[in-house]
């Protein structure tokens, strides 16, 4: 594991190779950690969401860059821009995320949201029930959550790959509004305190992008 003055040494040797990308990441994450200090939750969430979307391009062209086979980088490549779908730019990155980590079980590992930090009793089973009504649910169960892997009173754990999907969810059902779409959104009348309610999914959220950071610089400077 890394120590955090070794993080700062890499980070630095990271922003002279690419300086651009990785100053407009440091003040990203910098702002993202501040708020968090300060339990000032929501504002974190957004500067972590800003962070998904300020390398979801990028990180892929960079580690790709790295092969040493130039066949084997189109092709992969290929497989990600090989689609159908309308992926956009997290759709990418999402897909791009089983390639960063194909060598290690990252992506199949618990994400667990602990509400513990939730004190009052009532206001921890609303928040509850109010990410789980987000979470991507089973093609053919409606009422079971896609990447479930344990739940308790306090916490939901989640495969990885499935609390990317949640984040993302998270973002468009609060931070959109409209009204008379077909998507049901989260509304502020439900939440009895905004700031406590982005707690939980703030704090894995930080742990979740610091990884794919570290995974990124790795890679990056072929530690």
């Amino acid at each position: 594991m890394l120590s955090n003055q070794d993080f700062i040494n890499r980070f630095t040797r990271a922003r002279g190779k690419n300086r651009k990308f990785y100053s407009i990441v440091e003040k990203e994450l910098v702002e993202a950690l501040i708020a968090y200090k300060e339990k000032n939750y929501t504002k974190s969430f957004i500067f972590i969401y800003r962070l998904i979307e300020t390398i979801s391009f990028t990180t892929p062209l960079i580690i790709l860059s790295k092969n040493s086979d130039y066949f084997k980088t189109y092709d992969e490549l290929k497989s990600l821009f090989n689609s159908n779908d309308q992926l956009g730019e997290l759709g990418f990155f999402k897909r791009f995320l089983s390639t960063l980590f194909k060598d290690d079980d990252y992506l199949s590992t618990g994400a667990t949201l602990d509400f513990s930090c939730i004190n009052n009793i009532t206001d921890r089973s609303s928040c509850i029930t109010i990410y789980k009504k987000y979470m991507t649910k089973s093609k053919t169960d409606d009422t079971q959550i896609e990447g479930l892997k344990s739940e308790t009173s306090d916490e939901i754990s989640l495969e990885v790959i499935n609390f990317h999907d949640f984040f993302i969810t998270f973002r468009n059902r609060f931070f959109h509004n409209l009204k008379g779409s077909i998507r049901e959104n989260i509304q502020a009348m439900e939440i009895f305190d905004t700031n406590i309610f982005f707690q939980p999914i703030v704090t894995q959220g930080l742990n979740h992008i610091g990884l794919i950071l570290f995974k990124l610089i790795e890679k990056d400077l072929d530690f």
